[in-house]
């Protein structure tokens, strides 16, 4: 009888326990720029020039001493590194073309400074490759790790896709948006390994109004989404479970409407004559991630706005808040000599430069 009792009272423990884990809600958050701990007012930045490059499209710092250029695809090369303290060239990679050895398109996605692996996409094509900093140096060749082939035809272009494991890459679904009336998907995020078909009967495209910059936070197991058209960060777990949502600091609520086109098919846009762009970029640093944060709802390319950059810690909570004089669409962190590093420019008119920023903290 006492056994009987002992082994009830086990089964009931371990369903109060199971129902304690199941149930556990997602904290969410609502923040305004009073939030952060430290506001700051960056102004004056210096401008990097290498007169060697013809058309660059985006600037990375790596090592803080190395420059990682992403050339336009009008350039011979669409990836090129220099010295960060003498403008020489370190050597010149992916040449344009449909050769072995060459890429047709090539996006350039850097998670952190300190990490010599970062990826390169080729969406024409359709493939990711994870390469070595160190090892391109070294051997002065463009050196592969690894060559994905991404095969999801959902995938939005318009967005990075990432791993966590080496294994599984995620992405944006293209079809997704967070909009019953418009929505061809109830999933915002899909894995390469698996192509949902969407609504044909309901057929719209969102990809201009959707979608989620994706960071990658691989000792922690989680994953920042951070919306590039809503001002909301999602921090999520390996399997895709929100663990925090994070709200404002402007709380947007767009209304969508049917774009005029000439094409078949629905095209969605933004309702009352807005744009809307938000989160555009970040880097990550060891304890830190910084988040570019355009917040505007009348984003004009020929009149870039400046933006701000959050630093957030892995956990969500808002550490720092900078004022920039400048727009920005890349961010890389000098932590030992305290810089701020972006690409800038004022108009897409005009070059995209390297611009520098010294951090008061």
């Amino acid at each position: 009888m006492k056994k009987i009792k002992f082994v009830a009272i086990v089964f009931a423990f371990c369903l109060l326990f199971i129902s304690c884990n199941t149930s556990k809600k997602a904290d969410i958050v609502k923040i305004t720029r009073d939030s952060f701990k430290t506001s700051f007012v960056l102004t004056n930045p210096k401008e990097i020039i290498i007169d060697s490059l013809l058309y660059p499209d985006c600037f990375n710092i790596m090592y803080d001493s190395i420059i990682v250029v992403q050339n336009n695809y009008k350039c011979e090369y669409l990836l090129e590194l220099y010295s960060l303290n003498s403008l020489q060239s370190l050597g010149k990679f992916v040449k344009k073309g449909n050769g072995p050895g060459e890429m047709s398109s090539c996006r350039v996605s850097i998670h952190s400074s300190t990490n010599p692996v970062f990826t390169l996409e080729d969406r024409n094509k359709n493939f990711l490759y994870q390469v070595n900093l160190d090892s391109m140096i070294r051997k002065q060749k463009l050196y592969v790790e690894k060559k994905i082939h991404l095969i999801n035809p959902n995938f939005n272009p318009y967005f990075n896709v990432i791993s966590l494991d080496g294994k599984n890459y995620l992405g944006n679904n293209m079809w997704y948006m967070n909009d019953k009336e418009y929505t061809n998907s109830n999933k915002p995020f899909i894995y390469n390994s698996s192509a949902e078909a969407p609504n044909y009967n309901k057929l719209t495209f969102v990809g201009a109004v959707n979608g989620s910059i994706l960071i990658p936070l691989k000792k922690e197991k989680r994953i920042i989404a951070a919306d590039s058209h809503i001002d909301n960060i999602k921090i999520l777990n390996d399997t895709l479970g929100l663990i925090k949502e994070i709200s404002g600091p402007d709380f947007y609520t767009p209304t969508y409407v049917v774009a005029k086109n000439d094409y078949p098919g629905k095209f969605i846009d933004f309702g009352d004559h807005k744009s809307y762009r938000t989160y555009i970029g970040y880097t990550l640093t060891d304890k830190f991630v910084y988040l570019i944060y355009n917040g505007t709802d009348s984003y004009d390319p020929s009149k870039l706005t400046p933006v701000e950059v959050f630093k957030f810690d892995f956990e969500g909570n808002p550490i720092s808040r900078y004022k920039l004089d400048r727009y920005l669409y890349s961010i890389s962190i000098d932590t030992k000599n305290g810089y701020l590093y972006g690409t800038s420019r004022n108009s897409y008119e005009e070059s995209r430069v390297l611009i520098r920023y010294k951090l008061p903290d």
